[in-house]
């Protein structure tokens, strides 16, 4: 999931990946992808999005287990607090049966 842009939304729109979502709002705002639709409409459902919309800045993707932020440039100890605040209400929003479906 990345801030929505210009050419991030053109993209998305001519290779058909990205997701769109209920909130039209959300798909203003950010591009979001993933090999497995249903596992990015599980993960973000309406109180996730509502939250994410807090943070428009934010970008951020799995990797296998693992949740990763993705920014450049130097960031204060405040701002790396902010950002695993928002990446830990995000894990802690993700319903416990897309866990179960990922674990197989």
């Amino acid at each position: 999931m990345t801030p929505e842009n210009f050419f991030g939304r053109f993209v998305g729109r001519i290779t058909n990946r990205d997701i769109e979502l209920e909130s039209e709002d959300f798909n203003r705002a950010f591009t979001v992808t993933c090999p497995d639709p249903k596992f990015a409409y599980d993960v973000l459902h309406p109180r996730t999005m509502e939250l994410l919309l807090r943070s428009r800045d934010l970008a951020w993707r799995f990797e296998g287990d693992t949740l990763l932020a993705v920014s450049s440039g130097k960031h204060s100890p405040a701002e790396v607090t902010r950002v695993l605040g928002v990446l830990d209400a995000v894990l802690d929003g993700i319903p416990e049966f897309v866990w179960r479906e990922v674990r197989g």
